[in-house]
Formats: C-alpha cells, sequence, structure tokens
C-alpha cells in the first residue's frame, strides 16, 4: 500500500521552472555568451506577481541577480531593457518560501510586485557567489504573473460641514446646483466646476424688503434660521456676552498661563526645532537615496566587470 504525498505549491515550484516560462534555460551570459557551466537554481524565485498598468504585451524577466555578504538582489525588466523594478533580501535572515514586496521604477513607478523566495539554504553548493545578467530567453517570467493593474476610482464621499457622506459606488452623476456650471472637457478627460452668476440659476431668496436694504446681514448659522439660532455657553466657566453687534466668549475658570513674550518665545523655539527635524529627514532621504544608488551602481560594475 503506497501512500500519496500532497506537495505545496511553493515546494512544487522549488523543482521546476514557474515562475519563469517553462522553456527558460536560467543560464547567465557573459558578453553575449550563456554561461552553460552555471544555472540559476528552481528553488531560488518560486513565485512571483506584478500588478502593472502597462500593455498587456509587456514581457519580464530577471535581468540581473547577485548574492554575496549575505545580501542577495534581484533586478526585473521588461524586453526593452527598461528595469521594472529591484528587490534586496538578507540572506542570512531569510526563511524558506518567504515573500517579499517592491514597488517600481520609473516609468513603472505605478506598478506593484511580490516575489517569493524559496530554500536558498545551500545556494553556494549551486552558484558562486557574485552578481549574473540574463537576456530574456533565459529567465522570461510566465505570462500569468503580469497582472493588468486598472486604475479606477472606486467610490465617492462628500463631505459637507465637517460631515462625511458614505461611500457612493456604481455610476454617479455630478449635478450642478444654484449658481455653478459643471463643464466637461473631454481633451482633459476633466470635468470643470464654475461658480456663475444669472442664467436661471440663483436661488430665490425669501427677504423682506428692510433686511435687503442692509449690508452684512446674518440670515442662517450653519444652515440654521438666524431666529431659531441660539448660543448656548453649555458649562458654567464659559460666559457668552453680547454688546451691539459683538458675541465675547470668555472663559471665566481659567487664564492663560503664559503672556505674550513667553507664547513668542516658544513659537520661535518650536520652529528652531522644526526646521532642524526637517534638515535630519532631508539628510535621511539623501542618505538613502545614496545608498541605494551605491549597491546598484555596485552592482551594475560588478557586472560589467
Amino acid at each position: 500500500m503506497t501512500m500519496a504525498i500532497n506537495q505545496e505549491w511553493c515546494n512544487q515550484n522549488a523543482g521546476r521552472a514557474y515562475p519563469l516560462k517553462e522553456n527558460s534555460t536560467r543560464y547567465p551570459t557573459l558578453n553575449g555568451q550563456a554561461l552553460t557551466g552555471s544555472q540559476l537554481p528552481n528553488y531560488v524565485i518560486v513565485d512571483f506577481a506584478l500588478a502593472t498598468s502597462a500593455a498587456v504585451t509587456t514581457r519580464i524577466y530577471l535581468s540581473m541577480f547577485s548574492y554575496a555578504s549575505g545580501l542577495a538582489t534581484f533586478i526585473f525588466s521588461d524586453s526593452t531593457g527598461v528595469q521594472v523594478g529591484i528587490i534586496s533580501i538578507s540572506t542570512s535572515t531569510h526563511v524558506a518560501n518567504t515573500t517579499y514586496y517592491f514597488l517600481g521604477l520609473g516609468t513603472y513607478e505605478d506598478s506593484v510586485g511580490k516575489i517569493t523566495i524559496g530554500d536558498i539554504s545551500s545556494l553556494s553548493n549551486d552558484m558562486v557567489p557574485g552578481v549574473y545578467t540574463f537576456d530574456l530567453a533565459a529567465t522570461e517570467l510566465e505570462p500569468t504573473t503580469i497582472r493588468p493593474d486598472s486604475k479606477g476610482i472606486k467610490s465617492l464621499r462628500i463631505i459637507d460641514s465637517g460631515e462625511t457622506s458614505e461611500p457612493i459606488y456604481g455610476d454617479v452623476t455630478l449635478i450642478a446646483g444654484a449658481n455653478v456650471s459643471l463643464t466637461y472637457l473631454p481633451a482633459d478627460n476633466g470635468i470643470r466646476i464654475d461658480a456663475i452668476t444669472g442664467d436661471g440659476l440663483i436661488e430665490e431668496c425669501s427677504c423682506t424688503e428692510e433686511s435687503e436694504r442692509l449690508t452684512n446681514v446674518v440670515r442662517t448659522i450653519n444652515g440654521v434660521a438666524i431666529a431659531d439660532a441660539w448660543i448656548d455657553s453649555g458649562d458654567s466657566c464659559i460666559e457668552v456676552t453680547t454688546s451691539g453687534n459683538i458675541i465675547k466668549i470668555t472663559n471665566k475658570c481659567t487664564e492663560p498661563c503664559c503672556d505674550c513674550p513667553e507664547l513668542e518665545f516658544l513659537t520661535q523655539s518650536l520652529q528652531v526645532l522644526n526646521s532642524a527635524v526637517k534638515n535630519l529627514e532631508t539628510y535621511a532621504q539623501q542618505l538613502e537615496t545614496r545608498m541605494s544608488s551605491f549597491m546598484q551602481n555596485y552592482i551594475l560594475t560588478v557586472a560589467g566587470a
């Protein structure tokens, strides 16, 4: 009696070319010649997926692979040689069948990819540590691993007077209200919103003759008619008083702990700290950019050596 053994997906891929194409040679190249004495093992890449808005005919392949000093780097390009994405992993902390995510580069900046690396603990026995370059025929990825990422608006929300509506799905129609004109611009694939007057779009206002002769008349507060609006302190510490057209709200329970000179000093100190933080952030970004550029230049230099 024999027992059936079911292999998991990644373990199956460790014994076959997938996600590389079935007929891929996986031989690196040097000066245009295939190095048949060295081959990328199947167990290195056991799964791959790239979501991109590029043309459906786009072909992606592993253009460079390097591993040395506890670092493995994968560079993917399209069939024209344009880099799609790059990702580096630590070989010392890597766990078999771990998935890593990366963002696209340049014209592929809106692309998102993920790669699953198998058990590479014995990689040094099959490949000499170094930098390897590949061509399209050697390491092209299966077409099913390249997935179209159609950009679109999933839903709309309306924010009015601080209130946010529930998501609006499906076909949404924009309707011009009072004193507003909507114009579709085919050349820009956009909608222009203009504030206008006249043309029968002015909402009628039921105002008395006396109020129409006045200026700066408050008719509503947050949509509530002024006749029905009340200002209530709601707290024994808050006092509301009026004088003419002035509404004064006073906190009777506390006094400011800082005078103007102290507040000015604190403001200046915060501005200095804020400037220092921005300088540190800029320096950190520059350092990250230089490190990334250094790694890529190092890989490309070694590859060309």
